[in-house]
């Protein structure tokens, strides 16, 4: 199973022009995601707003520099990537995060006859 993921971002001359690294989710990672989506869920926004920043939270949560360095580290981190990041870029990220931590589990657990 896929811990990480490193995104390379070309330009249309194939120039590198940024990379990251997505990671899947942890216990750690969805505690810091969840508590940057309770603070945005009380926001008086409309819904696509709201659904643009709880994304941005996932993201917030498990994107990092190919170094390992978290990019948003800081309680805001959801609000920071939402003013910042560049929206090609956001959507490479999106749909790595989406393959790292697919929205429906991918395992299941058997109990064993005794």
């Amino acid at each position: 199973m896929d811990k990480s993921a490193i995104i390379t971002l070309t330009n249309d001359k194939n120039k590198v022009i940024a990379e990251f690294m997505v990671k899947k989710l942890t216990i750690a990672t969805n505690a810091r995601r969840l508590s940057m989506t309770s603070r945005i869920i009380d926001l008086d926004l409309d819904d696509a707003e709201k659904g643009q920043l709880l994304t941005c939270a996932a993201l917030a949560a498990t994107v990092y520099n190919v170094d390992g360095t978290i990019l948003y580290p800081d309680k805001d981190g959801a609000d920071n990537l939402y003013n910042e990041m560049d929206i090609e870029v956001y959507e490479a990220l999106c749909k790595a995060y989406v393959e790292l931590n697919p929205l429906e589990p991918t395992l299941t657990a058997k109990k064993k006859k005794s």
